[in-house]
Formats: C-alpha cells, structure tokens, sequence
C-alpha cells in the first residue's frame, strides 16, 4: 500500500507540473464544459454558475493553493530528504484529503443554494447522469 501511495503521488507532482498551470487558467471553462455534461443549463442559470464560479475560484487561488504549495514543499522535502516513510505517506494523504474536504465544505452550501433554479427535468436528467456514472442504471 505505502508504494502504491508514493507512487500516486509522485505520478501528481509530475503531472501537476506539466498541466496544472494550463488547466488552473482554464478552470472555468473545464467546469462549464463539466457541467454540461450532467445538465443542460439556461442562459440566466449559467449566468448564476459563472457568478458563483469565478467567487469560487477566487477563493481556491487565494486560500488554498498557498496551502497546496505548503504541503507540496513539505512533501518534496520529506522526499529529498529521503524521510518518506508510512507515517509521513499517511500524512501527506491525510493532507490530501484535507484539501478536498476544504473544497467541498466551501462549494456545498453555495450548490444547495443554487439548486432550487433547476428545474425537475434538469434534476432528473442530472440525478440520470449521476446514476449511470456510479453504475446503477
């Protein structure tokens, strides 16, 4: 497990390396282009979506990549330092996860919010997308 972790992650400070620059700049039109594929919204409920997502990536930019450079530092360190072992590997996923939870506590209640604009056809159409990427249809 420990080697399959390390290897995961060092496989994302790769990648990371190579698209995350182009990708973070372009992470408005990649979440619409996203979106798109799970419901069909109007002009005024992209209008509200595009709104809620430039505030949203305003906030990633400004509190969490400063924490995602910190974890990434550290972790560059315990690896060049050759201090990785299955503690450090747990922290450095447990970090991760962290960051997701950050994500999700942030764009939860702003998605609860925004849900009474669509309408039962979006919802049943998007819960019909969800069903079949989970496998349950």
């Amino acid at each position: 497990m420990a080697v399959r972790n390390l290897l995961i992650i060092t496989v994302i400070l790769i990648l990371t390396g190579c698209t995350t620059k182009f990708a973070y700049k372009n992470l408005d039109w990649v979440a619409s282009w996203y979106i798109s594929d799970y419901v069909q919204l109007t002009e005024e409920q992209e209008a509200v979506v595009d709104e809620k997502l430039a505030a949203w990536l305003a906030w990633h930019k400004r509190e969490e990549l400063p924490r995602y450079l910190a974890d990434l530092n550290t972790l560059t360190s315990d690896i060049s330092q050759q201090r990785l072992n299955l503690e450090k590997l747990t922290f450095h996923v447990d970090a991760i996860k962290q960051h997701w939870q950050s994500i999700k506590t942030k764009l939860v209640p702003d998605l609860v919010l925004m849900s009474p604009l669509l309408s039962e056809q979006q919802v049943s159409y998007l819960f019909e997308k969800l069903d079949k990427k989970c496998g349950r249809a």
